[in-house]
């Protein structure tokens, strides 16, 4: 029997407007607690984080109570609250995976300490 293929995960687009940038979907199969698992949640956390803060300066803009510098001071917690799972994601994948940093070789040196005038 042929095997049956799962949906993709997530958005095309970060939000749902034709504005925003490309991600892509995710399509891979993942094992539970494996580094691509972490992946995939923080893909996903990513993802839902710029709806949420997106929902909620149109909810904003909406009620005609703000102008557009209130908008951006009441999105301020907001944001600050739905950057917690980026957090969470960053740290359950490894801080050297998010922000890769090149590898620094020490070679074996003799140094003399008398060095002084």
């Amino acid at each position: 029997m042929a095997e049956k293929l799962e949906m993709p995960k997530g958005r095309l687009r970060v939000r749902n407007d034709l504005n925003s940038p490309i991600v892509g979907l995710w399509s891979w199969k993942t094992e539970p607690n494996t580094p691509v698992s972490a992946l995939e949640r923080s893909y996903l956390a990513a993802i839902d984080t710029a709806s949420k803060v997106s929902a909620k300066r149109n909810e904003l803009k909406g009620t005609g109570k703000y102008t557009d510098t209130g908008v951006a001071e009441q999105l301020v917690p907001a944001a600050l609250d739905a950057m917690k799972p980026l957090r969470k994601a960053q740290q359950s994948v490894g801080f050297w995976l998010i922000f890769p940093v090149r590898p620094t070789f020490r070679y074996p040196c003799r140094v003399s300490r008398s060095l002084s005038h």
